[in-house]
């Protein structure tokens, strides 16, 4: 899209010469926007279009609003200034577009205009002699190396602000209101022009970006992604950590690059207090592994990662393998087991399973189990558990209902910065919170995505369940989920919610009420956390 508009306004200004009349930027632009649009009208949401016409606009309008002073007055910025102020411009002009698409901010971006942007004067002659000469002339091959060195300085600039400290600001995707504000303000700026001074300009527009950078509403989060046939769950505290349990598919390519590690910049999770595997199987973290290899490069922090405290007989190969990339990765590793949990004000993940040094030769028996209680809200998250897996942890649930724990401990305990994150033993044989409503689980992880050999009718008598969701890929070769766990589901009244068919399944929690949302069938139901399953 970038290369036809340029291609239409070139255009245009050669008809312009030719014609003798008035070559004028902003009517070629909205031009070349029209026809573009004609042919396509989705251009419109292209992150291609939006950056290229929001950058000729900014030069035809807010670049000077933010650069020259009023006309009364005859001192004008310096060369220098003016040309810093230039590309801050522009680069205040492409914020909405940056943290709509990319979710973050190049924090030397205006610096690197000042060399970018003199050198195009360099690059677009030699590149228009190179598409008219042969390579292979003297002319020719002398335009093509000044290109080839004007890219490399380019590149090499880039990677240099890439290698410095705080290169990137993870911001997040921010709500409609607010970037509809920030507009306003840069709109504001370019009203006022000629009315004030050049200061107070700039001071509208940087009031709009504070805005714009703010956090946003604190509030309780639990995301089941789509990762196709696989699971991934992300929590974010009112305390505005970010938690994540399992990351992995077995039908999605790449599934950590392309959909867990874009999904959390989207969210603005640039430190992740902890991440649980529940067990190695690669469609619960083979995303886990892309995302400590590349978190760090996408401004994504990992704190710990933990893995089932299972013995030594348990740990595969792909169980040791997390091990080493974590510490690869310098990321610690922690190992998790039943009577441990990790509390922060109102909220607890309580583990259930697998007690320490647990055996088992098929790794979805020993697979984590985890109980979050936040407020009356109630999720049991339950990896793949099945099998002799499940039967102990329906005897965990049974010692949650009596009260009987045990007095766990743990290793080197996590801490986060601010002090309220903590996973640690229970004490006294009891730990906050922790219990079971009588009315039953606010919310059920299906097991091993709706599989037949799990979620048994005991367990689900055992929890009686509102809503359930089931993270499965859609028409998979597994047949998940399958008919039978469906007809156990549908008769413990349960409200069934799946990933292959809603996309991504958002429940946020406020007010003791539930907001349910699908990322494909984007319809918001509320519901109070009691009566979830009418």
């Amino acid at each position: 899209v970038s290369s036809l508009r340029a291609v239409i306004m070139f255009g245009i200004h050669m008809l312009a010469l030719f014609c003798k009349r008035t070559y004028d930027m902003i009517t070629a632009a909205f031009v070349a926007a029209v026809l573009l649009l004609l042919d396509q009208p989705l251009y419109f949401y292209s992150s291609s279009f939006l950056f290229s016409f929001g950058c000729i606009f900014a030069i035809g309008f807010l670049v000077p609003a933010l650069t020259e002073e009023l006309k009364c007055r005859e001192k004008q910025p310096g060369s220098f200034l003016k040309a810093f102020l230039s590309g801050a411009a522009l680069t205040m002009a492409g914020i909405p577009m940056q943290l709509c698409f990319f979710y973050q901010m190049p924090v030397y971006s205006t610096i690197l205009n000042l060399m970018v942007i003199p050198l195009m004067s360099f690059l677009l002659p030699a590149g228009i002699v190179l598409l008219f000469l042969c390579r292979l002339s003297p002319i020719g091959e002398l335009a093509g190396a000044l290109i080839s060195g004007i890219l490399a300085v380019f590149e090499g600039a880039c990677n240099f602000a890439e290698g410095m400290p705080f290169h990137t600001v993870l911001a997040g995707k921010p709500e409609t209101y607010r970037i509809l504000l920030y507009l306003a303000s840069l709109l504001l700026a370019i009203m006022l022009q000629e009315k004030i001074s050049l200061w107070k300009r700039w001071l509208i527009v940087l009031c709009g970006a504070v805005l714009l950078f703010l956090p946003g509403k604190k509030e309780f989060t639990l995301t089941f992604l789509d990762v196709g046939q696989g699971d991934c769950i992300h929590i974010k505290t009112t305390e505005g950590n970010h938690f994540l349990i399992d990351g992995g598919s077995s039908t999605v390519s790449k599934v950590g690059t392309y959909r867990i590690i874009p999904y959390l910049k989207a969210s603005g999770a640039e430190t992740i207090e902890a991440v649980f595997v529940t067990h190695p199987d690669e469609d619960h973290c083979n995303g886990v592994r892309e995302l400590l290899l590349e978190g760090a490069l996408n401004g994504i922090h990992v704190k710990k990662l933990y893995l089932p405290d299972v013995g030594e007989n348990s740990r595969t190969e792909a169980y040791e393998a997390l091990v080493t990339e974590a510490a690869t990765a310098g990321v610690p590793v922690g190992y998790i087991h039943k009577g441990q949990a990790l509390s922060e004000k109102e909220f607890t993940l309580f583990c259930l399973h697998p007690e320490t040094g647990d055996e088992s030769r098929e790794p979805n028996e020993y697979s984590t189990v985890l109980l979050l209680c936040f407020q009356d809200f109630r999720a049991l998250l339950t990896g793949d558990v099945e099998g002799a897996g499940e039967e102990k942890l329906i005897q965990s649930l049974e010692d949650v209902k009596a009260g009987r724990y045990g007095d766990q401990s743990l290793e080197g305990a996590m801490t986060g910065e601010n002090g309220n994150a903590r996973l640690e033993g229970t004490k006294n044989g009891r730990y906050g919170d922790v219990s079971l409503p009588e009315k039953g689980i606010t919310v059920l992880k299906v097991a091993h995505h709706g599989s037949e050999n799990s979620t048994s009718t005991e367990l689900l008598a055992d929890i009686s369940p509102q809503i359930a969701v089931i993270s499965c890929g859609e028409n998979n070769p597994y047949g998940h989920p399958h008919e039978e766990t469906l007809e156990r589901l549908e008769e413990s009244g349960a409200k069934v919610l799946r990933t292959d068919e809603l996309g991504a399944v958002r429940i946020v929690v406020r007010n003791k009420c539930m907001e349910i949302s699908g990322y494909v069938k984007r319809g918001v139901v509320v519901l109070p956390v009691e009566e979830a399953s009418g």
